[in-house]
């Protein structure tokens, strides 16, 4: 909230985690075979594997920049972006429907990219496509231990998911998910707590 180069931090981590979403998601497309062979068709259909990347590339965004509400007070936003998000997700799910799986993972997708972008209205910011290396190296450290931390926070939600497809079949975990959607709900509450006392901490 102090910085003086609000503008120029929050363009370099926003430039740096797109570059890094994109390519973690290429790996991932290109190692189907290893990963998730029951989600091949994203790699058979080129179209689906290119909008799969671009999709990730906006959900990590769309993710950083509650950070960044929250970090400057503005918390308000948070509510206000994800208000727009749920809303869009579910007519976009009706819209995009006879795609199948992929349209209910387009439908949020699409939401995040425009609740991001319409973010970026609130945020107002002069945005630069400089990454700014003696920003980065200055926030790496205590950047690169809370993402440690949140791997270990979200890596069984995400992971267990693909276990589930992969060893079992999709179907069950259309169920597995429901019960953790249910769940997170109880989760928001400390999650919450804890980004407003890291902020004002």
């Amino acid at each position: 909230p102090k910085s003086t180069e609000k503008g120029k931090m929050i363009s370099s981590c926003f430039l740096l985690s797109g570059i890094i979403a994109f390519f973690i998601g290429s790996i991932f497309i290109l190692g189907l075979n290893i990963f998730s062979p029951k989600l091949l068709f994203l790699k058979d259909v080129k179209l689906y594997g290119i909008l799969f990347i671009f999709f990730i590339i906006f959900y990590v965004l769309y993710i950083l920049i509650e950070y960044v509400f929250i970090a400057l007070r503005k918390s308000k936003f948070v509510l206000i972006k994800n208000i727009i998000f749920s809303i869009l997700k579910l007519i976009f799910s009706f819209l995009l429907i006879f795609l199948g799986a992929f349209g209910i993972f387009s439908s949020m997708a699409i939401s995040a990219a425009i609740a991001f972008v319409v973010s970026l209205i609130f945020l107002r910011i002069k945005f630069s496509f400089i990454i700014k290396k003696e920003i980065i190296k200055k926030v790496f450290k205590f950047s690169f231990g809370n993402y440690i931390a949140n791997i270990l926070q979200y890596a069984p939600a995400l992971v267990l998911p693909l276990i589930i497809t992969n060893m079992i079949n999709p179907e069950t975990t259309a169920y597995f998910y429901v019960a953790l959607i249910i769940a997170a709900l109880i989760f928001i509450i400390p999650s919450a707590v804890s980004y407003s006392l890291l902020a004002e901490g």
